[in-house]
Order: C-alpha cells, then structure tokens, then sequence
C-alpha cells in the first residue's frame, strides 16, 4: 500500500510539498534554478542527464485547462524554456532569472490571466504527486540509513497508525 493510496495520504504529501515549495501562481524558478508552477511543477526536466522542456507539459497544460484542446506552446514560451534548460546543461542555472521573471507574463497563461488558477496548479500537481512520494521515500531512505524496502515498510506502518 502506497501513501497515495488513500486520500489523507495524497493531502499529507500535498500538503508536505506546498509547505516546502509553496504554491505560486506564475512560473517561478526554485532552489535549483529550475522554472517551476504552482505546487513544485517544474517546466523542465531532467532526462537522462540532460535539461528538456518537460515531455508531458502540453498534455498536462491541456488536462488542467490551460491550453485549448488543440493548442500548443507559442514559439516564444518554448524558447524560454528551451533557453533555461540550455543554461542549466551548461552549468549557468542563475542565468534563468534572466529569462524566468516573476512578472513576466505567459502565453499559456489563460485568456489575458495574469497568472493560473489554484485549481489549474491543482491539477498540474496531481500529474506529479507520484514523483514525490518516491522522493519522499528516498530522503527517508538516506537519513536512516535503510533499504528501499524498509523505508516503504515504515511509511505503511506510519499511515496505518
């Protein structure tokens, strides 16, 4: 049984990350310089050791109402991002605050918004909820000095407390 396997256990980790990463209506750059939404979702991605536009991003844009059914990324927030993953491969991460303002708009932004709704960042977050969990589980892993397997066992016995 995973910690998102109830809903208390999807509110505990939600209500974790917001703590932690806040929940922002517009695109933001976190700790690591990385341009992020709402509840720590972050536009880029690391794959396979490299920075890229996050694969799923328009999908996940579409899903939460962001982008119209049909629409994509204008060519101007692609390369924004684009340019941020570039300088995050390059080793020069502070160079996105160059590119990432927090009063800069977005296209994708809906209909002239100034930024997203709570229940947009909602759903971009339930799209990523599972990441977490694994990074919960790891730090928990790390920091006690066990398995994998033990550190799943203590969070199974932890919810059913």
């Amino acid at each position: 049984m995973s910690v998102l396997d109830t809903q208390d256990g999807l509110d505990d980790v939600r209500d974790f990350i917001e703590q932690n990463e806040g929940d922002r209506l517009n695109v933001y750059l976190d700790s690591e310089n990385i341009p992020t939404v709402g509840i720590g979702y972050a536009l880029i991605t690391n794959q396979g050791g490299a920075w890229v536009v996050r694969p799923d991003l328009v999908t996940d844009l579409r899903d939460a109402g962001i982008l119209g059914e049909n629409e994509n990324l204008t060519a101007s927030d692609l390369q924004r991002l684009q340019d941020a993953a570039t300088n995050l491969n390059n080793g020069n991460g502070t160079n996105n605050q160059n590119i990432i303002d927090n009063n800069t708009s977005w296209d994708f932004y809906p209909d002239g918004q100034s930024s997203l709704t709570d229940a947009q960042t909602g759903s971009l977050f339930d799209n990523i909820i599972g990441d977490y969990e694994n990074i919960v589980i790891d730090r928990l892993r790390q920091g006690a000095g066990i398995t994998r397997q033990q550190a799943e066992r203590l969070e199974r016995v932890y919810r059913a407390l």
